[in-house]
């Protein structure tokens, strides 16, 4: 879950313009979601955190929170 939180932080961090929050907490954020998909969070967190290093590098749009599929 900080993992989620620190990724909106350095999100909003980059929407402001602060290149050394979006660095510092964008990297905080990358490394607690690293790791494969567990199976007790309901949010999908693999291409969620791929994707959030994209736009944290400048590179796309800030990923959506997906809810897995189950089935």
């Amino acid at each position: 879950m900080q993992g989620l939180i620190q990724a909106a932080a350095a999100l909003l961090h980059r929407a402001r313009g602060n290149r050394h929050g979006t660095v510092v907490v964008g990297a905080a954020a990358l490394e607690k979601l690293a790791g494969p998909q567990l199976a007790e969070v309901e949010f999908e967190t693999v291409e969620f955190r791929a994707r959030l290093a994209r736009a944290l590098a400048g590179e796309g749009d800030p990923p959506r929170l997906e809810f897995r599929t189950h089935g």
